[in-house]
């Protein structure tokens, strides 16, 4: 018999869920500026003080389902198999998801609504702008795994301001190099890639082309594009002489 608790936890899921949808729905409808939680929570049969104790912020409620949607970059590169380096790994992942159409790709037909809101909306341009970073962290550390390199400062920015206020690197940390600027190199080239073909597809989606209209050109482009990224790129887990 399920406990007290598990059930309180799966109705607060329940609940959480019900409201991320009714935003959703609401966000496609009138646009993600235009709604408001009052809104919301009428359309989920919740009171705002509910959306608020489940939601910090409004944009959070469309990233609910956004976030499951997104690619694991870093997974495709720490699961790949022997001799494959982690930009072919990349290449095979990303077309491998091409083919089968996941949302993130932007090749997926009726996928122009949620590009309308996003485009349309500051908040939500800026909002997936961190996730997309947060993805480009996760893969930054991984090309380091595989170059057998010690982690990466997550962000370098931040380490910036702390020696500026006269915080020291801390033993053994090593705040950047020639490896350290190779691999934040290649994966700023990568992330930038992927951002650019997605873009693309999203454009034909919302002109109308259906997947089935452009799906040689598409991949076709994703090879193109990789064909780059792995002829300069490839080699760059491998440690550099001297």
């Amino acid at each position: 018999m399920p406990s007290s608790t598990g059930l309180r936890d799966a109705k607060k899921e329940e609940t959480r869920r019900q409201i991320a949808a009714a935003a959703l729905r609401l966000f496609l409808e009138h646009g993600f500026e235009e709604v408001s939680i009052a809104q919301i929570a009428e359309a989920a049969h919740v009171s705002k003080m509910t959306v608020f104790n489940y939601f910090p912020a409004k944009e959070s409620m469309f990233f609910e389902f956004a976030v499951e949607r997104l690619p694991d970059l870093g997974r495709a590169v720490r699961e790949r198999g022997p001799g494959i380096s982690p930009v072919a790994a990349l290449h095979r992942y990303v077309r491998a998801e091409l083919e089968r159409r996941a949302e993130w790709t932007g090749f997926h037909d009726g996928v122009a609504e949620f590009a309308r809101v996003i485009f349309s909306s500051p908040t939500l341009i800026e909002g997936f702008g961190r996730m997309w970073r947060d993805g480009e962290r996760d893969l930054l550390a991984a090309f380091a795994e595989a170059a057998g390199l010690p982690p990466e400062p997550v962000d370098l920015a931040q380490r910036l301001r702390a020696v500026w206020v006269g915080q020291a690197p801390g033993p053994g940390e090593v705040v950047i190099g020639l490896e350290s600027v190779r691999l934040r190199v290649a994966v700023a080239q990568i992330a930038t890639t992927l951002q650019h073909l997605t873009t693309v597809n999203q454009l034909r989606q919302s002109l109308g082309i259906a997947t089935s209209q452009c799906e040689a050109e598409t991949l076709a482009e994703c090879d193109a594009a990789f064909d780059l990224l792995e002829h300069g790129l490839s080699d760059v887990t491998d440690r550099p002489a001297g």
